[in-house]
C-alpha cells in the first residue's frame, strides 16, 4: 500500500510527524512519503522489527561505475557479509522461526532495513548509500546514488546482473571491486541475497 510503514508510539506521534511522517486514517497506519528522506526515521521502521541477517563485521564492496544519468564516473557501493553471519529460515509460524550460521558469504540486495550502528559507519564510509524510494520495486531500501546529479541507481543496475559493476562476470571484473572490512554488529532486512560471492577471493582489499 504504502512505500514504507512505521511503528509508532502513541507518545512519540508528535515527533514522527516533525520528521515528516504521516498518517493514513483509511488504513491506520503512519508512513514515509516517497519524497521524504527516510533515515531520521530509521528507528520507527516496521522492517527492524523483521531482520532476516545478522553479522558482526562485514565487507563494504567499492567498485568505480557510470551514472546511467548523467554519464559522470561514480563509485558504488555494496555489502558483503562473510561466512558465519547468520540467515533467518522462516517456518510456518514466527515462533518456530530458525537462525542458522551460513558456510558461505552472501551480497545482500533490496536492503530495507539496517542496524543503526551499521548505518553511523556507511554514513562515513558510503555517504552515496542510502535509504530512499525505489521506482523500480515501488518501496524504500538502501540505493546508491550519483554525487554529480544525485540521481539514484538501482539494484538491478549494477548488482544483480552478472557482469554489472558489483556483480563481476570473471577475476579481471572482481579485481576493480575494492572490499574495506567493518567490524559491527548489525541486523539487516532485506529482500534477496546471494548464497556465495563469485570471485571473492579476487576483489582487492582495505583496512579498517
Amino acid at each position: 500500500m504504502y512505500s514504507i510503514d512505521l511503528t509508532v508510539p502513541d507518545a512519540e506521534r508528535t515527533l514522527v510527524l516533525n520528521l515528516g511522517a504521516r498518517w493514513h486514517q483509511k488504513y491506520a497506519v503512519w508512513y514515509v512519503p516517497r519524497t521524504l528522506n527516510a533515515q531520521p526515521l530509521g528507528r520507527w521502521l516496521t522492517a527492524r522489527a523483521f531482520p532476516n541477517a545478522r553479522s558482526n563485521s562485514l565487507w563494504l564492496a567499492r567498485v568505480l561505475g557510470t551514472c546511467p544519468w548523467c554519464e559522470n564516473s561514480i563509485t558504488l557501493h555494496g555489502l558483503i557479509l562473510p561466512a558465519g553471519h547468520r540467515t533467518l529460515c522462516p517456518a510456518d509460524e514466527p515462533s518456530e522461526d530458525v537462525w542458522e550460521v551460513a558456510e558461505e558469504p552472501s551480497q545482500l540486495f533490496e536492503i530495507e532495513y539496517l542496524s543503526d550502528t551499521l548505518q553511523a559507519a556507511l554514513e562515513v564510509h558510503a555517504p552515496t548509500y542510502r535509504l530512499a524510494y525505489s521506482p523500480l520495486l515501488e518501496r524504500f531500501c538502501w540505493l546508491n546514488h550519483c554525487r554529480h546529479c544525485r540521481g539514484l541507481i538501482e539494484d538491478d543496475d549494477c548488482a544483480l546482473d552478472v557482469g554489472s559493476p558489483l556483480n563481476p562476470l570473471d577475476e579481471s571484473m572482481a579485481a576493480r571491486i575494492v572490499l574495506q572490512e567493518i567490524r559491527v554488529e548489525f541486523e539487516a532486512s532485506c529482500a534477496r541475497y546471494s548464497c556465495g560471492v563469485q570471485f571473492l577471493e579476487a576483489m582487492a582489499r582495505t583496512g579498517t
